[in-house]
């Protein structure tokens, strides 16, 4: 059974070097599945789901040990089902969690059972589902995620992890049953299979990491 922990190294760690600090133990409320972390620098903070508890956990920047989150967003309010991963924007102060048809927008302090301030709604009125890889560019406010499209006639595409084959790009303040302002899809992408997606607004760049051959 894997261990649940975050370990966190020195920046120039190499080869078999040990980890500087561990955070483990039940304190931590981790889950042995963890697949995004990300790192608020303004606030010192980092920030990690635990999909099994249905849960948003934050944890101080320099954690370590048994050390119990400092916020938890955990409830029936907080509409979260299966929190695979997320997304921080530290202009706005605020976290995006995808799941299912639905984008999940809170408050960078929420804590405790607490609603989402939007939810971006997808399915079979907006033509769309998401696939998880998400990303904020809050400099031209636009939500960008991975996910697959209503094909006319055809339904949503079905293949490996649910499709993934298309990059959704939206308003950063949608909200409710909207269809994205943009889709890159298509033969000629080479898009299959979206893990994980990172913005560069300075470059205007969207960067993706896919599942089947590594490729980004």
């Amino acid at each position: 059974m894997a261990h649940p922990q975050i370990a966190a190294f020195a920046r120039l760690a190499k080869g078999g070097d040990a980890p500087r600090r561990r955070i483990f133990g039940q304190a931590t409320k981790l889950s042995r599945t963890m697949h995004d972390i990300r790192y608020n620098e303004a606030r010192d903070e980092f920030y990690v789901t635990n999909p099994f508890a249905q849960a948003i956990l934050t944890f101080r920047g320099g954690a370590d040990g048994q050390e119990a989150p400092i916020r938890v967003i955990q409830g029936s309010k907080t509409k979260l089902i299966s929190a695979d991963t997320l997304e921080i924007d530290t202009i706005h102060n605020e976290i995006f969690v995808p799941q299912g048809d639905e984008v999940l927008v809170f408050p960078m302090m929420a804590d405790g059972n607490v609603a989402p301030i939007r939810v971006l709604r997808g399915g079979a009125k907006a033509g769309w589902r998401t696939g998880g890889g998400i990303a904020v560019d809050p400099i031209h406010n636009l939500l960008v995620t991975d996910g697959t499209i209503e094909v006319e006639g055809q339904g949503y595409r079905t293949t490996f992890r649910l499709g993934r084959e298309s990059i959704l790009i939206f308003d950063r303040l949608a909200d409710g049953d909207v269809k994205p302002l943009r889709v890159i899809r298509g033969p000629n992408t080479g898009i299959h299979a979206i893990r994980q997606i990172q913005v560069l607004p300075k470059g205007g760049w969207i960067v993706i990491a896919q599942i089947t051959d590594g490729g980004i």
